[in-house]
Order: C-alpha cells, then structure tokens, then sequence
C-alpha cells in the first residue's frame, strides 16, 4: 500500500515496496517482447499488466487504443502516460532542477532519475541536498479532523509544509518486514509487534516503518509513530534524517529488514545490535572461516565450514537442524535446538520442525550448543541469532548463519510461554540476561512433542507454480503437540489440509539416487496395504528387488490433463511420490500433477516428508506379514 498527494506518485511507491529489484514501471523483459505479444499480455491480464501497458506507451500506443482493448478507465491510463511523458522529459533536461522536483512530485525514485540522466543515484540525493530539496511528511488524521488524532500516522511527499515533528524523547526505529507473499508469513509481523511493545516496555518510545495494510504492526495504535512508506533505502534514510532516533532495529522484520540494515549501517545508521563489519560475511560460511579464525578455533573441534557447492554435494543427505542463541554481550542463552524432517536442500520455511529433537543424542545436543555459544561470542551480534547445522555420519557442517530473528520464534516462544523477542530486544538496549533464565526455556510440557508444518495454496491458486524460482512457497505454518510424534505429526496434516489415505494406491515416479529409498519406503507402504504404482525405471528397479508392483507408463506421458487424471482415476492412486524437478509450469506434465492435486491426490517431491507420513499411515493401522 502507498499514500501520496497524487495517484501517480502513489502508484510508483507502491512499486517500490514491491519485493523485487524494480524501482519503477518498466521491465527490461517487456523491452524484447514483439507488438503483437506484448498486446496479448494486456488484453489478457497478467501480474505484469501495469508494465506492460507502460511499455506499450512507450511504443508510442494511445491511451483511446488501449481503453478500447482493455476497458481501463481513460483517467487511470492517462496516469500512467504522464510518468511515461515525465521519462521523455527527465531524458532531453539532463541536470534540470525544475525537472528534478517535478519527477520527485510524480514519485520517481533517485535511482530512475539517476538512470535516465546517465549518474549515480548517490549523485541525485546530492543534488537534492544542495537545492534543499527533501520531503516533507504529512498526516493522515485517523479522527477527520472531528477532534485532535491521537493515533495519527505520516507520509512522504514533496510539497512544503511538514506536518510531523520529531519525537523529543529517546526513540527507536523498527523497520518492519513489508508485504506478506509466497514463502513468508506472518511470523515477522509477529516479532515486529513484540518487538515494539518490548521497547515501550523499556521506556523508549517506538517509530515504526512499514508498508502493510494487512500487518498487525501497521495498526496506528501501536506504534509511538508509524510511518506508512516504503522500505527502500531512500525513504526509510529521509525518516532517519528527520526523527533522529537513537538507532534502528532491523532483526524483527526477516530478510528484507536485515538487507536494508545492512545498507543503512553503510552510510553510518546505528543498527543497534550488529557490528557492521562482520554481517557481509555470514552468508559464506568459508570466509566466515577465515575471519574468525584468529579468534576461536573450530576447524580443531570438529565444525565443518563448507561452500553452499560443497554441502549439496556432500551433506545433501544430511539431517538438518536450527538452534537460537540471544546475546547479551555476555551470556549466551540458547531456546532451543530445532530437528528439520526434509533434506537440507528444502528450505527450513517450507520444511517440518519438531522439538524436542527426535534422532539427535543428548551429545550431539550439547555439542550444537557449544559450537553456538562459540561463534555468537566470536560475532558480537547482541539480540537474537540463528544458526542452521547439517549432522552426516556424526560430522557437523555449519550451513547459515542468520543475524535476525528466525521465522521459527513464535513456535519456540508458544511453547515455552516466554516472550524471545523480548528477552531478544533486552539484550540489544544494553541490559543483561540472567544465566537462570535457561530454566525459564523448557517447554511448559517436559513428555510433549512438538511440530511446526508448514501450509501451502497449491489446491486454490491456479497461478502458484511449484516449481517456480521463489525458494520458498508455503504461505504459512501450523502447530501440533502430543505425546507422540506420529500424533502430532497427524493433527499437523490435518490442520494444513494434507490428506492421509488409509488405503488405496500410491505412485512412485522417482530419480536413479532417490531409487533405493523409494524401494524401502514403498516396501513399507506395501507391508500396511497399499498397492504400489510406478513409472517404467522406477518399476524395473522394484521388481529387480522382488516388490509386487504394477508398471504404468501413460500417466506423466498423457497427451491431455484429461487422459492423466483418468488414469489416476482407474488406478485408484491416492498419493504420488514424483522427485524430478525438471519441468515449468507450461508443461502438460506440471499441469496433470496441479489438476490431480485440486482433485484431492496429494503430490510428495520430499521422501523424507513421505517417510513421516508412513508413520502416521503405520501408527493407525496393523501391518501384515505372510505365516
């Protein structure tokens, strides 16, 4: 969402909070698309429609053409047309001042204008320093003017009169994690609210960045002060600039608050918390090595530092796992150590948590948590930290090392009843966490197991495609408890919608090195009642070792979606098991698996995923043995 004094100025902020690298309305893609294709784009919407329609513009289209093809409204294309005159203009007054408030007015970001004069955007805020020309903040009157707000909150524009002043009290900026989509929840909006109630708690007073409607944190009544903008480096520096706080939180709001930390505190921004200097080399565990190699040795202890290369190749098989760590520059205090079903090349927000962990000894445990404690000290990151592992034949390789707070907290916080972001934004003001606070982080049930799953949409988007470029793609997560795994394992499935038949069919369509797993998994599923399906290879390979499988070969091979799901219709298949990853969306086998889903036919691409299920499978039901 954008709020600004005109719709075109409105239309490209809300362009900017947009998360992807696009700082206007334009896309290098469409500029290599015929006429005749880019036409077929508008006519027929797609998400890219508002740049498309631009790009036509730019093609020199009339806007009566375009409302004539696409029934847009002529006041809303004629919007578009004059930010497209606005670029026409910028190009032939290269340095014009007048030019330069004008685009500002319009919503033009200092990177678009630097792009079109051929400079630097660190050059264009320069020139707008010079010339003072700098936004002013206006407030949106949450009383309409019925009475003095006392809830109000502000944007940005370019116009004269400022209608905020600064806060006179020590105050902390928490930046917010921007809009919700495909692979993030809602857990940072979670710890963004935690985080600003923990600070008020402590007598500072809150300011707030963010720019969504939906969030719970963008609530006006929460906040000491919200400002509605987007989280780009240049809006959120203007608020900076002018509220002067005692320094920034950016560890509550995920990856795109730490990223645009990491930019601020280039320009001399206090993030409070992280030491600069180290946060560019936690993403690479081998140059994380290297530097920290003068101040603990863990290469001795047995801790593998291994590239992102090394590890797919070598831990790929590996069980994965999660510990938190809060530091108060003194004591290390560790929540918990989180277990991960799925391989590590799942990423942890689309993978199944459980804790306490299931497979890992108390040892390997202990050990986890003094490699922790180890490289929290050596780092210096005051507040809360993540820090992924991946266990091998009892080797231990780190694999990410995350300078914010995880998207797991809110589980670990549930289930222990204390707040982490609380005790996380305590440690970053500087006051200490008492070492018997670890007694305080047991879960409040010590014969209780439980899981985090994650949900998907796949069964009502008609868009999502599970194999797009997006890494992650659950929309959100569940949790369960009980006494047992394969109870809690049971209420999480139910609770995300994923169907576990008792009987039936299951289909295995599996890689040559997922093939010997698949064999003991299908084994297993044989032995409960299940018949088992496969594709040519994977049935040869079946009956090679004695399994009673029946071989399909038209399923994936379908000339029509129609044909495919009438062959999961006959076979009475209720689960398919299918590890290749090679095919997009527009192919007709990705469209069969989509419309077996929507069928109600659940689709594995995980076989550790599958062998959790089995459990459940196993745990309601009697197998049976040949006397």
């Amino acid at each position: 969402m954008a709020i600004d004094r005109t719709l075109e100025a409105s239309l490209l902020k809300a362009v900017h909070s947009l998360n992807t690298p696009v700082n206007h309305i334009e896309l290098t893609s469409l500029q290599e698309q015929t006429d005749e294709k880019l036409i077929q784009k508008i006519i027929y919407p797609q998400s890219d429609r508002l740049f498309s329609l631009a790009e036509s513009l730019r093609r020199s289209y009339k806007i009566e053409e375009l409302a004539e093809m696409t029934k847009i409204d002529l006041f809303f294309l004629d919007k578009i047309a004059q930010i497209v005159e606005m670029e026409e203009y910028l190009k032939k007054t290269n340095g014009n001042i007048e030019g330069l408030h004008q685009a500002k007015q319009k919503g033009f970001s200092d990177a678009k204008i630097a792009q079109l004069w051929h400079t630097e955007k660190d050059s264009i805020c320069l020139l707008r320093k010079q010339y003072q020309l700098s936004p002013v903040f206006k407030m949106v009157d949450t009383c309409s003017g019925e009475f003095t707000a006392q809830f109000p909150y502000f944007y940005s524009t370019y116009e004269t009169e400022n209608e905020s002043t600064p806060i006179d009290k020590p105050s902390v900026l928490i930046l917010g994690a921007g809009p919700t989509q495909v692979g993030q929840g809602v857990e940072f909006d979670y710890t963004t609210v935690h985080a600003m109630k923990a600070v008020q708690k402590r007598g500072y007073n809150a300011l707030l960045i963010n720019d969504n409607p939906a969030s719970l944190s963008t609530d006006f009544m929460l906040a000491d002060k919200l400002y509605f903008s987007s989280l780009t480096l240049e809006d959120v520096y203007q608020i900076i600039e002018f509220e002067k706080p005692l320094g920034v939180l950016s560890q509550f709001g995920g990856k795109k608050a730490q990223c645009l930390g990491e930019e601020l505190a280039y320009f001399g921004v206090n993030i409070l918390g992280l030491p600069s200097k180290k946060i560019s080399q936690l993403d690479n565990p081998v140059k994380l090595a290297a530097n920290l190699k003068d101040e603990v040795s863990f290469q001795q202890q047995g801790l593998n530092f291994s590239s992102k290369e090394e590890i797919k190749e070598s831990f790929i098989s590996g069980r994965k796992c999660e510990v938190q760590a809060i530091y108060d520059g003194h004591t290390v205090i560790i929540p918990g150590v989180l277990e991960y079903i799925e391989q590590t090349d799942v990423p942890t927000g689309d993978s199944i948590a459980i804790y306490p962990s299931q497979s890992f000894s108390q040892y390997m445990i202990t050990t986890l948590k003094d490699y922790t404690r180890q490289l929290v000290q050596a780092l210096n990151v005051h507040g809360m930290i993540s820090i992924q592992f991946v266990i091998s034949d009892k080797q231990i390789c780190l694999k990410k090392v995350s300078p914010y707070i995880s998207r797991i907290i809110p589980f670990l916080s549930k289930i222990t009843g204390v707040s982490m972001v609380e005790m996380a934004v305590t440690s970053i003001l500087g006051e200490k966490i008492s070492e018997e606070t670890d007694h305080l982080l047991l879960p409040v049930s010590s014969n209780t197991v439980y899981v985090q799953a994650p949900a998907f949409s796949l069964t009502s988007s008609e868009v999502l495609d599970c194999y797009s470029n997006q890494k992650m793609k659950s929309t959100g997560a569940v949790m369960s408890t009980d006494i047992k795994l394969e109870k809690a394992l049971d209420k999480a499935f139910q609770s995300t919608n994923v169907k576990v038949p008792e009987f039936g069919a299951i289909l295995f369509a599996v890689n040559d090195k997922d093939k010997e797993t698949a064999l003991s998994l299908a084994q297993r599923f044989f032995d409960v009642g299940f018949t088992i399906v496969a594709t040519q290879k994977t049935a040869a390979f079946f009956t090679k070792f004695g399994l009673n499988v029946r071989q399909i070969d038209s399923l994936f091979d379908a000339t029509s979606e129609e044909e495919g799901l009438e062959q999961i219709n006959h076979d009475d298949i209720q689960i398919i098991v299918y590890t290749a990853q090679e095919e997009g969306s527009d192919s007709h086998r990705y469209k069969i698996k989509r419309k077996a889903v929507e069928q109600g036919v659940t689709i594995f691409t995980s076989l550790d995923t599958l062998a959790v299920v089995l459990k459940v499978i196993q745990s309601r039901t009697f197998s049976t043995k040949e006397l």
